[in-house]
């Protein structure tokens, strides 16, 4: 990677390479979501991922959470409460502490 650069990587290579690094900053967590709700600190304490791997990984997972969210339309129609929970519910399930939302419906 150093002599040639990222770009050159084939597919399988890159993911190999995240699966990695996502394998050690897991073991230290319970599971997948006890680390998407980490913060920045407890990342930190990974040994072996810099605080940048840190940063990049948190922003993957910050992404991830806005790509779920976006919905074709940018109204949408709320007609149950499980269209609230489509909505909302895997950016409030994610979080470290509890969130209220309030959703005004007309």
């Amino acid at each position: 990677m150093r002599a040639l650069g990222v770009s050159q990587l084939s597919n399988p290579e890159l993911i190999a390479n995240l699966l990695s690094m996502f394998s050690r900053m897991i073991a230290g967590f319970e599971d997948f979501v006890g680390l998407a709700r980490s913060s920045f600190a407890e990342s930190c304490e990974t040994n072996g991922i810099s605080e940048a791997k840190v940063c990049q990984i948190l922003a993957a997972f910050e992404l991830g959470r806005l790509a779920a969210s976006l919905l074709p339309d940018d109204r949408a129609i709320i007609r149950t409460p499980a269209d609230i929970h489509n909505l909302l519910g895997a950016e409030m399930s994610m979080t470290a502490q509890q969130k209220l939302a309030v959703v005004l419906l007309n």
